[in-house]
Order: C-alpha cells, then sequence, then structure tokens
C-alpha cells in the first residue's frame, strides 16, 4: 500500500493532467474543483486496492473522470462557462479557436481528444481510461478530429 508521502508526491506530480481533464468535462471551475477534490479523497481511502504501483496515475484519472461524470449527473444540465474560467490555467491550448471548438464538441468525443492528444496517452490507455472498447475510441477519435476540421475551416 501506498504511504501518505509517496500518495502525496504521485498525487501533486498528476494535478496539472486532473485539472485539464476534468476541464474538458466540466466548463465550471467549482464542479471541476470538487470533482478533483472527492477524486483525491476516493483514491486515498482506496489507496489499499491499488494492486500495482506503476498504473497510480492512470487509476486516479479514471476515478477523477468517473467523479466529473457523476457531477454532470448531479446537474442534469452543463452551463456555458464564462470566457474567463474557459481557458486552461497553463494554456495547454493556446489557439483560442481550435479552443472554442473542443469545446463545442460533445464530451463523448472531447474527452478522447484531450486523453489522446493533449494528454498523451495512448489510444489504448484512453480507452481503458474511458472504459470504452478499442473500437470505439479510435471512432470517436477519427469523429471528432472530422468534426474539428470542419469547425475550424468554417472560421
Amino acid at each position: 500500500m501506498i504511504d501518505e508521502m509517496e500518495f502525496e508526491r504521485r498525487a501533486r506530480a498528476c494535478t496539472e493532467k486532473l485539472f485539464r481533464v476534468c476541464y474538458s468535462i466540466l466548463p465550471e471551475r467549482a464542479d471541476r474543483d470538487d470533482a478533483i477534490q472527492e477524486a483525491l479523497i476516493k483514491a486515498w481511502r482506496k489507496r489499499g486496492t491499488l494492486k500495482d504501483d506503476a498504473v497510480f496515475e492512470g487509476w486516479l484519472m479514471r476515478i477523477a473522470i468517473n467523479e466529473c461524470r457523476n457531477v454532470l449527473r448531479h446537474k442534469k444540465r452543463m452551463p456555458t462557462a464564462e470566457l474567463n474560467d474557459r481557458i486552461p490555467a497553463n494554456n495547454s491550448i493556446p489557439d483560442l479557436s481550435l479552443h472554442d471548438a473542443l469545446q463545442k464538441l460533445d464530451v463523448g468525443l472531447r474527452l478522447p481528444i484531450v486523453l489522446h492528444y493533449i494528454e498523451g496517452y495512448t489510444v489504448q490507455e484512453t480507452s481503458h481510461l474511458l472504459g470504452l472498447p478499442l473500437g470505439t475510441t479510435k471512432h470517436r477519435l477519427k469523429r471528432a478530429i472530422s468534426i474539428l476540421k470542419e469547425q475550424l475551416r468554417e472560421e
């Protein structure tokens, strides 16, 4: 089992990635903060169930994604965020037209794009994190790229 110091070190190393992934699902800062905090609490409580310390990041990411989905389920709607709240803190998507096009995508298409192309997970890892079959993940990536190209072409 991971001790307190090691858990904190690993969780801190994942903080920016957690924020960006949660950002792609939840437009409101307060919702993202709540989801990340709840994910960290759940991960801490269940750290004894982690069988392989090498998969800590993916395990924590999966918990965070599920927490974001819980927030969406409870809200039953996805309100539009203010512009200042929509720009990632680390400017991981510096092109605002791309950023806006990403935000227009349905979360089911946006999340695979963020995990694979922005966060650098392989297609297989993205599939695992989302709990989707590999073929479905590939299809969503292809469809999202097609939609993004069309949206950006129009601009």
